[in-house]
């Protein structure tokens, strides 16, 4: 594994939690930043069925990156956004509201602005809602892996995974 990447991805994990905890005015805290290389299957495993998927494309050189969102973290941070207290109902049928999708892009958004500041461009190619839909690499293929905790005024609410393909 790379110092230089684990480094950097520790900086995504404080820029996300400082733009986020300023744009929605409450404590939004990304910590426990875990790096692996893994193959992708691993990957997959780790992302829950149902889940908030970004598909992104790095432009130069050209790659694709998949962000993955616990659902969990952004049902809570739409309650509290909207003036709720953070609790989220059970749903019969997982899925995302407006305000849910709208969250989960800024979310998109906060990582691929944090790139964009490195001087590495990315644009955002689609959502999904199922990782299994997504066939950016082999089942096999190896990859670097980045997972971090997400607590919301100081409870866990989620992970944020993200699949980078090897340097």
């Amino acid at each position: 594994m790379n110092d230089v990447f684990v480094e950097q991805q520790k900086k995504l994990s404080l820029s996300i939690s400082d733009d986020l905890s300023s744009l929605m005015h409450m404590n939004i805290h990304f910590q426990e930043v875990a790096c692996a290389d893994r193959d992708y299957k691993t990957f997959e495993s780790a992302v829950p069925s149902f889940a908030f998927v970004g598909i992104l494309e790095q432009k130069n050189p050209k790659a694709r990156i998949i962000v993955a969102i616990d659902p969990e973290m952004i049902y809570k941070m739409s309650n509290l956004v909207l003036g709720g207290v953070g609790d989220v109902e059970l749903k019969v049928i997982p899925n995302f509201t407006f305000s849910e999708e709208f969250i989960g892009k800024l979310l998109i958004e906060r990582f691929i602005h944090f790139y964009e500041d490195q001087k590495i461009s990315m644009n955002l190619l689609r959502i999904e809602h199922n990782l299994r839909v997504v066939h950016s690499f082999y089942e096999d293929e190896p990859i670097r892996m980045m997972r971090m905790s997400c607590l919301i005024e100081g409870s866990q609410v989620g992970v944020f995974t993200v699949c980078y393909p090897m340097d």
